[in-house]
C-alpha cells in the first residue's frame, strides 16, 4: 500500500502543482503576478456508477487514478470505492467532487527606457 500511496502522492504533484510552486516559476520568468483569483466548482453526479461512467471523468481523471494501483488491485479496489460511495451517495441524494481551481491575473513588465 506504501507503494500505492507514493504514486498517487506523485500524480496529484504532477497533474496539480502547489500555488506557491506555480507562482514562484512565473516571478522567475519575469512576469509580475497582478492578482489571484481561486474558488472551486462542484460536479453532481447521482451516484458513483454514473460518476465513473461519465465521458469528462474517463477522459480527464480515470486512466490517472488506475494507473496509482498494481493491475491486479484496479477492479478489486475500484469495486469497493463505487460500493462505498454508492452509498454514501444514496444516503446524501447525490455524489459531489469538488473541483479547485486558479485564475491567475499577470503582466509583463514595461521594458521601456524611462
Amino acid at each position: 500500500m506504501s507503494e500505492e500511496l507514493d504514486r498517487l502522492e506523485a500524480h496529484i504533484h504532477a497533474k496539480r502543482k502547489p500555488l506557491s510552486h506555480t507562482l514562484s516559476l512565473i516571478e522567475a520568468v519575469g512576469l509580475e503576478v497582478v492578482q489571484v483569483h481561486h474558488d472551486s466548482f462542484d460536479l453532481r453526479y447521482t451516484d458513483a456508477s454514473a460518476m465513473l461512467a461519465s465521458p469528462f471523468i474517463k477522459l480527464a481523471f480515470l486512466g490517472s487514478w488506475t494507473d496509482v494501483l498494481a493491475p491486479e488491485a484496479v477492479a478489486p479496489t475500484f469495486d469497493a470505492i463505487e460500493s462505498e460511495l454508492n452509498r454514501r451517495a444514496e444516503a446524501s441524494g447525490e455524489l459531489r467532487l469538488s473541483v479547485p481551481w486558479v485564475c491567475l491575473d499577470l503582466r509583463k513588465p514595461s521594458t521601456r527606457p524611462a
